[in-house]
């Protein structure tokens, strides 16, 4: 059987700050996903850069709305959908039909455990430790977890 993930090329430098004398790591990071598969939809979903969500008019109605004996069956009239931007997590390169990973983040204990993990599926294409979930997804999350350690 085959990952539906496949990390093409993984890079990590550690720096220290020339002023601040802070240590971060910059992470260069390209992978590949199967096509037409629960982690290709995920990973195209934190590549995008507005997400739609679901707006109303006015928060007030729709509480009452909300509270009154009703069938539920039908949509609450000042609703709609709308689009708002978000960062995205990675960018997906559509030339290359692979999404490309690339952060400066804080280098400290976690980030470097997640870095070591992310090596090690590159090279067995399993996860070293045992989760309860998808390695593909445990990757996905790890590089997305990598991206909230940049302050």
């Amino acid at each position: 059987m085959t990952n539906e993930l496949q990390i093409t090329h993984l890079r990590w430098d550690a720096y220290t700050g020339e002023k601040s004398h802070i240590p971060y790591i910059v992470v260069n990071c390209t992978f590949k996903v199967t096509p037409d598969t629960y982690t290709e939809h995920l990973a195209k979903f934190q590549s995008e850069e507005f997400q739609r969500v679901y707006a109303i008019d006015d928060p007030k109605l729709y509480e009452e709305w909300l509270h009154k004996d009703q069938n539920w069956l039908k949509q609450y009239d000042g609703s709609s959908w709308a689009w708002i931007p978000k960062d995205a997590d990675w960018t997906y390169l559509s030339k290359f039909d692979t999404y490309w990973f690339r952060q400066w983040i804080a280098d400290c204990g976690p980030t470097r455990t997640i870095l070591r993990e992310l090596e090690y599926y590159q090279k067995t294409g399993k996860t070293e430790w045992v989760y309860r979930s998808t390695s593909e997804s445990i990757m996905l999350k790890h590089l997305t977890t990598l991206g909230t350690y940049w302050d």
